[in-house]
């Protein structure tokens, strides 16, 4: 959803496709649409990504819009083809050639959240089941669904966060698949829980602090509380397990760029 804000204040909210690239959020918006004229007298805007199944994870981002004046039609495409897949994207935009575009770029860092700290156990679609009787969960990590395309991460990340698929109220794990050479644009850190990282394929370097640590398969690595790290991809991909310990699975931060050399 985008926000952007009529002359008296108050807001127009729209959905919208978009794509993460280059730093940046990236909405195609139609030459002649009203959210046009409201970012030309105020570039002042909100984009809103959310997931609508549990645990309802969901990004914030506020700031000013770069209006870039440019053919979209690739652009187009590449956003479109992440919703309708890449044959109905790159068709979708062939036949929205003769309408002009401008690309909306917003770089300010987001704000995330997620509820599933609030959520009770619950059996979904991933195969996770809850077994009060015989006490235990259970799911296929890799039928749960990739996120990454949900909160606008690029071609070359798949993320599949497994905590409430698997019932977990203070542990977590998740599946990441990176392709060669893919280095995941941000950092973070974890304030009051450990985590560690299981190579199950490929290898990979982790920046951890101001130190590069080179990890091959059935390498671990376990990060210490308030421990930046970031994760680059070998030349075959790396494929990897993170499980984390704690009560709150919003306690993260995260800094874009943070690895950039």
């Amino acid at each position: 959803m985008l926000a952007t804000y009529r002359k008296d204040g108050s807001a127009l909210v729209t959905p919208v496709w978009f794509r993460f690239h280059d730093d940046a959020f990236e909405v195609v918006i139609a030459k002649g649409d009203v959210k046009l004229a409201h970012l030309a007298r105020d570039p002042q805007c909100i984009l809103v990504v959310f997931e609508a199944v549990p645990p309802f994870r969901g990004l914030e981002v506020r700031g000013a819009a770069e209006l870039v004046e440019m053919d979209v039609t690739p652009v187009r495409a590449a956003i479109a083809s992440r919703y309708l897949g890449s044959s109905a994207g790159e068709a979708f935009a062939a036949e929205r050639t003769s309408k002009p575009g401008v690309l909306l770029r917003l770089s300010a860092e987001p704000r995330t959240w997620s509820l599933a700290a609030m959520l009770p156990r619950f059996e979904d679609d991933a195969g996770g089941r809850t077994d009060k009787m015989n006490g235990y969960t259970k799911t296929n990590l890799q039928q749960v669904e990739n996120q990454a395309p949900n909160f606008g991460m690029p071609d070359g990340l798949e993320a599949r966060f497994g905590r409430s698929a698997i019932g977990g109220k203070r542990l977590g794990v998740s599946v990441f698949k990176l392709h060669p050479g893919f280095r995941v644009p941000f950092g973070h850190k974890h304030g009051d829980q450990e985590e560690v990282y299981v190579i199950v394929r490929g290898s990979a370097r982790v920046k951890v602090d101001d130190e590069i640590v080179e990890l091959g398969e059935w390498d671990a690595i376990r990060f210490d509380t308030d421990t930046m790290r970031d994760v680059e991809a070998g030349p075959d991909g790396v494929e990897y397990i993170a499980f984390g310990a704690g009560t709150d699975p919003r306690d993260a931060e995260m800094v874009q760029n943070w690895w950039n050399e």
